[in-house]
């Protein structure tokens, strides 16, 4: 999650809820509680509870998935390219996220 790569977040939550993984109930034992914490926090943003809502909202706040206005989107693009400008500057390279791409594909086949 911190690298902002929720398809392939994605792929390694499915693969370790898989059958095969999920009946390993003595290795499940022996995780360690926080990194079992960590395991259920990340699955609880791909739950498909309220159409993946948790993941929505997650796309929304780390910033794939937004929304323009055209009154503000002079002003926001200025913005965006002060703070892309700065960023660059800070940490040498450009950071974007990488989206779970079924979510939208998803969408995309449910309008039509």
């Amino acid at each position: 999650r911190i690298r902002k790569n929720f398809s392939s977040l994605r792929a390694i939550v499915s693969a370790l809820q898989s059958n095969p993984l999920y009946r390993l109930k003595r290795t499940w034992a022996c995780v360690h509680k926080d990194s079992m914490a960590v395991f259920e926090e990340l699955s609880d943003i791909f739950s498909d509870h309220n159409n993946y809502l948790t993941s929505r909202e997650l796309l929304m706040k780390e910033g794939t998935s937004k929304f323009a206005s055209v009154e503000s989107c002079v002003k926001e693009h200025q913005k965006r390219t002060h703070k892309r400008l700065q960023l660059q500057k800070d940490m040498g390279a450009m950071q974007g996220t990488v989206p779970y791409l079924g979510t939208f594909l998803t969408d995309l086949t449910m309008l039509d």
